[in-house]
């Protein structure tokens, strides 16, 4: 009953795996798509153990739970949800490996249906570790990093922002030459590696690829996002800038956009020229685009105006100097970070 032992557990640990993997890409990405998918997959792994002739009254006489070294021992603890969807994907891979392997012994038909099973839960996996802001779930506080904003060193500010916790930090400098803002990027990238914080390059495509960025943002007159992931390739994430609801709806349908911005909700320093759209027009894109796509509402956003934009239905804002030109920017992170959270949670009386 050895082999029945093996594939037993391993079934078992394949299908509580794809479950996990299920309820993550359900509840906290809200991938209606990718649960799905592995939804299919939990219930091609049950299949495949009956087709074998595994039912459950065979797998359960072959089980012997007392007598396994490693069943009381507690397996290591995860930093967020991202990471327990991480590890589940990797406990589902190698259970299907291991189906693979013994199935071969006694069960050939298993073994094969374990190999490309396997081959989908790789896929499964590289979609969930694919970039994706609100990764978290909930509200997305991004950053965005400006040399002519910064009270101090930009690259100790963005480090504070993560800290404080940013989901996601913008590197923008105008025009200060191609090595010096490529060198900038990579130290930047460098201080948020571990963090867990995505990093994202604005406007220039070219040093987001040469440094391995999480993704681009893009402005009206910069490459079109099509374009951009055509130099990118599937993986980073490409966000782009709107400034009406027109336009926001646009961009929530355009392939190959992740994200979008919309604003400037105030007069902001970083863009004097550029005048406000107003909260009315923050109002009609969040409609516009409705939830198909991640929407932070942009420009001038500060500590006390924060209501007032969440109140337009976008949950989700992009600070510069609120941030940037603070005495103690990771405290202010945090504060907005809590507030965001505040908002998003039913019991705390959300307005």
């Amino acid at each position: 009953m050895t082999a029945e032992r093996v594939l037993d557990a391993n079934l078992n640990r394949a299908r509580e795996a794809a479950r996990v993997l299920e309820d993550y890409v359900r509840f906290v990405r809200a991938d209606t798509a990718l649960a799905v998918r592995c939804r299919s997959l939990r219930h091609a792994i049950a299949e495949a153990g009956i087709e074998a002739g595994l039912d459950a009254a065979r797998r359960a006489g072959a089980r012997d739970v007392a007598a396994d070294p490693l069943a009381a021992v507690p397996g290591p603890p995860h930093t967020d949800e991202h990471a327990v969807a991480l590890a589940g994907a990797a406990r589902l891979a190698e259970a299907l490996r291991s189906l693979e392997e013994f199935g071969r012994v006694r069960h050939p038909a298993l073994a094969r249906r374990a190999e490309a099973l396997r081959f989908e839960a790789y896929a499964i996996e590289a979609a969930i570790e694919r970039p994706r802001l609100g990764r978290r779930g909930g509200p997305v506080l991004y950053v965005l990093v400006d040399p002519e904003t910064c009270r101090g060193d930009p690259v100790g500010i963005a480090l504070a922002a993560a800290r404080g916790g940013a989901d996601a930090v913008q590197l923008r400098a105008k025009d200060p030459g191609d090595r010096a803002f490529l060198a900038l990027a990579r130290e930047v990238l460098k201080a948020l590696a571990g963090t867990g914080v995505l990093f994202l390059v604005n406007d220039r495509v070219d040093v987001a690829r040469a440094v391995g960025a999480d993704g681009v943002h893009l402005g009206r007159e910069d490459l079109p996002a099509e374009a951009a992931r055509a130099v990118l390739g599937p993986h980073p994430l490409v966000g782009v800038s709107t400034h009406s609801a027109a336009q926001a709806a646009e961009a929530a349908a355009a392939p190959g956009v992740d994200y979008l911005a919309v604003g400037p909700c105030f007069g902001t320093s970083t863009k004097p020229l550029e005048p406000p759209v107003g909260l009315d027009v923050v109002r009609g894109a969040a409609v516009a685009v409705g939830g198909r796509r991640p929407l932070l509402a942009v420009g001038g956003i500060r500590a006390d105006t924060l209501d007032a934009v969440l109140d337009t239905g976008a949950h989700s804002v992009a600070l510069c100097s609120a941030v940037c030109g603070a005495d103690d920017p990771e405290a202010v992170t945090l504060a907005i970070r809590r507030r965001l959270h505040e908002r998003a949670t039913p019991e705390s009386g959300r307005a």
